[in-house]
């Protein structure tokens, strides 16, 4: 598994995340807990995407 590189800002994280596939980051079977109650809102828009074969479900 790969190690998350550290990111100097939001744009910086987008571009990565475009470019790779984070199931080469987390190991899917092994899953932790993370406390996310202090994030702050980001300004940017995000987009989701499905694959083809889950858009119908």
């Amino acid at each position: 598994m790969k190690k998350i590189p550290k990111f100097k800002d939001e744009e910086e994280e987008r571009d990565f995340w475009s470019n790779h596939d984070f199931t080469d980051y987390f190991d899917m079977n092994n899953p932790i807990e993370m406390d996310l109650s202090k994030l702050k809102r980001s300004k940017e828009k995000i987009t989701k995407r499905k694959s083809q074969s889950n858009a119908n479900s």
